[in-house]
């Protein structure tokens, strides 16, 4: 704040809590939530205390408030393992060197460790299992299974929201208020984005007899999940401005009593109160360089959980082969299905021969995004369709072209064989505004038309 502005204000310092007004509060929690065991509260603040004290921690953006403790307390009460209440609430935000020194800390503890529980994965249809995804999926469950949002970080094409549509579709389908309604809520926040795009607006009703209301309110995404009691995906949280962050405030604060709780939508005078059904989840994700963009007080209502790159130093050559078999067979199945219901009837089945699989190692082996491979091997079954009767054309020069087509600089030669091939998409316009052949004698010209085509094929949007 401006110095003229703040010297106006008589400055009070809220001091941080002692360890033993902690202790109180703990016990206090767990007087409230019927939890009978002080001595795991004892030892639960003692580890809040020091651990959230650590100089090491308190550098780290995210900081540690009663939220943690009454979280924490709460999910104890409900018999969940202590282990795994504190790796989750505590621990899921770091990513494994950090969640190695919370381990340590831990061991200080016996109480605090002395079970742990084994949680299934989900069968989600194409995914790869992995070490990384396992402790994502389970802090994720866990969380939501406590009343808990999320906000799922990590680096840029790690597959966060790939996993966030798999976790949300997964605890969706497990209401049994609306277990016949399919809807899935979804949407990738922008810095464009506004409030109205999530709560709701005024519109034409489209009624114009002279006796009906010609303005509607419409509900928005958030609305709508909101009184269906669905866990809804926020992508790109980080990219959202304050406005819109600041208006989720009222659905993250947990309030630990029976009263039902109400969004408040002042903007729509005709039900400016909806009830937040009990399942009401936020799933967001962020990227980790951009978190800090956030505002602390902001993210510290959400448990937040660290996506580590699925694609490690440490995978082999086997597993690499069966990453990309697995990626190959959901896209095959995927775009069967999707072929299927825009012809609405038995359609063409997607597929591949075994051979290309090495083809596709050799040339993301060194590759730690794991969205570009997904990608690429989706490219690689469309093209392969495409391409079908061109003997001309190998594995090897598809996975090739594939390859080049998703990077972001689009400078590259295009194959002479594959540019005919793709150029022949054009001979099947019929438009008499343009003479047969414009581009023919142009290079450069054939070339982007024919990169166009590509990428009209694989799906992928351009700029």
């Amino acid at each position: 704040l401006g110095l003229k502005f703040y010297s106006r204000f008589q400055v009070i310092e809220f001091p941080a809590f002692t360890e033993g007004e902690l202790l109180l509060i703990g016990n206090g929690l767990a007087e409230k939530f019927g939890y009978n065991n002080h001595d795991v509260i004892n030892d639960l603040v003692k580890f809040h205390y020091e651990w959230s004290n650590k100089k090491e921690i308190q550098v780290y953006l995210q900081c540690f408030t009663i939220r943690e403790i009454a979280a924490t307390v709460r999910a104890l009460s409900e018999k969940e393992s202590i282990y795994d209440t504190i790796m989750t609430i505590y621990g899921a935000r770091y990513d494994k060197n950090r969640k190695e020194l919370l381990k340590n800390e831990l061991k200080k503890y016996p109480r605090l460790i002395n079970d742990t529980q084994k949680t299934e994965l989900p069968d989600f249809p194409g995914c790869y299992i992995n070490d990384s995804l396992i402790t994502t999926v389970k802090s994720a469950l866990f969380s939501l299974k406590n009343g808990r949002n999320i906000i799922l970080m990590g680096k840029e094409g790690c597959g966060k929201t790939q996993v966030a549509h798999w976790i949300s579709e997964y605890y969706n389908s497990k209401i049994k208020d609306n277990e016949n309604d399919q809807q899935s809520f979804f949407c990738v926040c922008t810095e464009e984005i506004k409030v109205t795009d999530l709560v709701g607006h005024q519109a034409p009703s489209g009624k114009s007899d002279g006796t009906s209301e010609l303005i509607k309110w419409q509900d928005g995404f958030l609305t709508k999940a909101i009184k269906l009691g669905k866990c809804c995906v926020l992508d790109s949280l980080d990219e959202a401005p304050s406005t819109v962050t600041e208006r989720l405030n009222n659905l993250l604060d947990q309030k630990y009593d029976k009263q039902k709780k109400f969004f408040e939508i002042p903007e729509n005078s005709d039900n400016p109160r909806v009830p937040i059904k009990d399942s009401f989840r936020i799933l967001a994700t962020a990227n980790i360089d951009k978190i800090c963009q956030m505002s602390p007080a902001f993210l510290n209502r959400f448990t937040t959980i660290f996506l580590e790159n699925q694609i490690n130093d440490s995978l082999t050559m086997p597993q690499y082969y069966d990453l990309i078999k697995t990626l190959l067979n959901k896209h095959c199945s995927e775009l069967s299905l999707k072929e299927k219901s825009l012809q609405n009837k038995s359609s063409i089945k997607y597929s591949y021969k075994e051979t290309i699989i090495p083809i596709i190692y050799e040339k993301v082996k060194n590759e730690k995004n794991i969205a570009l491979i997904s990608k690429l091997c989706c490219s690689v079954i469309t093209l392969l369709y495409a391409f079908g009767n061109n003997s001309k054309i190998s594995e090897k020069d598809v996975v090739e072209f594939g390859f080049q087509l998703l990077q972001r600089n689009g400078q590259f030669i295009v194959k002479k064989e594959i540019e005919d091939e793709l150029l022949n998409t054009f001979n099947e316009i019929d438009d008499k505004t343009d003479e047969p052949f414009f581009y023919k004698d142009s290079p450069s010209l054939r070339s982007f038309l024919a990169k166009l085509a590509a990428y009209s094929i694989i799906k992928q949007p351009v700029f």
